[in-house]
């Protein structure tokens, strides 16, 4: 089962990887571990080590800087982006335009 959010985020948080502690804020040093990829499961992106301050001048997509404050310090889930809140009409580099986008992202850290 999943959940979604207003903005028609869904999501399933991994039951095996519940995190504990504050979720992911504005101004944090979030590390974390993750895996975008297309409808078809063809990957586009992934790190095992990826770091940055959450919205902060460097912008995610906002898909991603929503869905992220759902996890906290050792959380991982799945979520499904819709194309507007991910690169949209525009596309992006590789990414089609309209794609909606799927991301496994685990909370390695949070300073």
């Amino acid at each position: 089962a999943y959940d979604s959010t207003a903005t028609k985020i869904y999501y399933v948080i991994d039951k095996t990887k519940v995190g504990s502690g504050a979720n992911v804020a504005r101004g944090n040093t979030v590390t974390v571990k993750y895996t975008g990829t297309y409808m078809d499961g063809t990957i586009f992106d992934s790190s095992d080590n990826f770091t940055y301050v959450h919205k902060s001048s460097m912008r995610m997509i906002a898909g991603w800087e929503e869905a992220i404050e759902l996890l906290n310090k050792g959380a991982k889930a799945t979520f499904l982006i819709p194309s507007a809140l991910a690169y949209g009409p525009t596309g992006y580099l590789s990414i089609p335009p309209y794609s909606p986008l799927f991301f496994v992202i685990e909370v390695v850290d949070i300073k």
